[in-house]
């Protein structure tokens, strides 16, 4: 059924986090619904653009000249463009530099709706709304704990982010926070109350997981008669906290022939191969880099290991439990501990304690475990239901 409506869909690009494949089964779902959908990137690249649905109208803003940007941010409030000048000279990040592109896209297309997702985005829309004075609906999505992300900021532009933010966020039409944790923190952060903020935690497609869990995989690994194998899938990032999986993996090596995968790409690959190779588990550990199909894996391994220090509502674990996996996790802010109903669904282990996980990746070794019944706890998050509680806010 065709419906009238058109929503818009605002990220920097396709990498293959989270959040975009998040907004990747959001508009597939949106589209199948009836609704004229339009996903709009500052930059159309990223592993996971050949997954955009032939449905999806998708709009490329591009990155803006020197002259255009700093046109745009002059035009912003003092304390908006003091902020950021310095990085927008300086490039980085280069996403800021869409603020013309989307200024241009909100007056020549008018949506009824554009919602954008992680806060550098957010902001970029809630600047384009305000230069333009737009009448399109703006609904953000905060997906990750500021405070810990501030923690952890990679410049100092990043470290401003919480003063723009409480300066920016309450003229959203709407916020859209993954968990509660990430709500509270957002509350204290942009100083919102709690009434302002909608919980939706993320979706998961169950068909499509299934479906690529079932591919043909003929990693030697995972071959039968292998040792157990453990996976870690995420960015190599310092949030991620993999050295601690390391450590935590060389424990149980001294008591258990065991392997580990990590899947995921970035910046941090270096130091991690260096500390593989240090502990002295090169022939046992593989960094296999991004992988488009990771429940191939999943389904496979004996335990999935989720190290991070903090998260918004980790995507990984409910994949993992969709593939019936064996699950532990830190119990960091926040998500794992709303995901696995408070360990009900897999164990839970304190943020940094190699000795902890270690004896946890033992333990769950040791244990049988009822896969169906962790697949059934993924069917509370599928895509179908989360769909309808999005376009209650975007609508």
């Amino acid at each position: 059924m065709k419906n009238s409506k058109h929503i818009a869909l605002f990220l920097a690009a396709l990498r293959g986090g989270g959040a975009e494949r998040v907004f990747l089964d959001l508009a597939r779902k949106f589209t199948e619904r009836g609704y004229r959908v339009d996903m709009v990137l500052a930059r159309l690249q990223g592993q996971l653009v050949s997954d955009i649905p032939q449905s999806v109208h998708t709009v490329e803003l591009g990155i803006s000249s020197l002259v255009k940007s700093l046109h745009a941010l002059f035009r912003l409030p003092f304390a908006a463009w003091k902020a950021l000048l310095p990085a927008i000279v300086a490039k980085r990040p280069k996403k800021l530099r869409s603020l013309p592109g989307l200024e241009r896209y909100l007056l020549e297309q008018r949506p009824d709706v554009l919602m954008a997702t992680t806060d550098i985005p957010n902001l970029i829309a809630l600047w384009a709304a305000w230069l333009t004075r737009s009448k399109t609906r703006l609904v953000i999505r905060e997906a990750n704990t500021l405070t810990n992300y501030v923690n952890l900021a990679p410049s100092a532009f990043h470290r401003k982010l919480p003063s723009m933010i409480r300066q920016w966020y309450h003229m959203a039409d709407g916020i859209v926070s993954v968990s509660r944790g990430v709500a509270d923190d957002l509350s204290r952060v942009a100083a919102i109350s709690q009434e302002r903020i909608s919980i939706i935690n993320n979706p998961i497609d169950l068909e499509r997981v299934a479906k690529s869990a079932a591919q043909e995989f003929d990693n030697p690994w995972f071959q039968p008669g292998q040792p157990p194998v453990l996976v870690a899938v995420g960015s190599l990032h310092p949030q991620k906290d993999y050295p601690t999986l390391l450590r935590a993996f060389v424990r149980v090596r001294t008591e258990r022939n065991i392997r580990l995968v990590i899947l995921g790409e970035g910046a941090e690959r270096k130091s991690l191969q260096a500390l593989i190779e240090e502990l002295g588990v090169v022939d046992d550990v593989l960094l296999l880099g991004f992988q488009k199909n990771p429940y191939t894996y999943m389904s496979r391994a004996a335990v999935f290991v989720l190290s991070s220090i903090y998260e918004g509502f980790p995507n990984v674990l409910l994949e993992a439990l969709a593939c019936g996996c064996p699950i532990i996790s830190t119990d960091c802010p926040s998500g794992p501990s709303e995901i696995l109903d408070r360990g009900r669904y897999g164990r839970l282990v304190p943020v940094g304690d190699a000795p902890a996980l270690a004896q946890a990746i033992v333990t769950t070794l040791d244990e049988s475990h009822d896969a169906k019944r962790l697949r059934n706890r993924a069917e509370e998050f599928s895509i179908d239901a989360i769909t309808d509680q999005y376009l209650r806010v975007l609508l």
